[in-house]
């Protein structure tokens, strides 16, 4: 599930920019990634937001076909898998991060507000929620051939 809702975070991430800039907030300042800041400056925002969203598809897509690949009894994939999902929960947390700041910017620099403390309680929040959501889901499917072997011994 983590995988599908990176799309739907990439669009609210693109909504709460162009808030931002709707605010008169200067996104030259605020886009920090390199592909972000290139078109920012360049004035090409709008060229950026469909090849952004674009790429965060794409990336899920990429995502979720290697984990519908992905054997539960062979130890290997479940490195891989694990190594999938970390994928997926720090591509989460730099989204979810990005939308909500973007979202209280005009906010947080009215108030004077230090934007690194409110990054990190995000951060935090953000990763504490995917544990709580995903611990579940993980440990199952690691735990699927351990399961399956006993119940063929017995």
């Amino acid at each position: 599930m983590v995988i599908w809702i990176l799309p739907v975070l990439a669009v609210l991430d693109v909504a709460t920019t162009l808030y931002t800039m709707s605010k008169s907030e200067s996104l030259a300042v605020r886009e920090v990634g390199v592909f972000a800041s290139f078109f920012t400056k360049l004035g090409l925002i709008y060229l950026y937001i469909p090849l952004y969203v674009l790429c965060i598809i794409c990336i899920a897509f990429i995502l979720w076909f290697i984990k519908k690949n992905l054997n539960p009894e062979h130890s290997g994939d479940k490195v891989i898998f694990l190594l999938l999902v970390g994928a997926a929960c720090y591509i989460y947390t730099l989204i979810t991060a990005a939308f909500i700041v973007n979202l209280f910017l005009p906010s947080i620099i009215e108030r004077g507000i230090n934007l690194f403390h409110i990054e990190i309680l995000i951060y935090g929040t953000s990763i504490a929620s995917l544990v709580f959501y995903v611990w579940s889901d993980v440990t199952a499917w690691i735990k699927t051939d351990r399961e399956e072997q006993m119940e063929v011994n017995e």
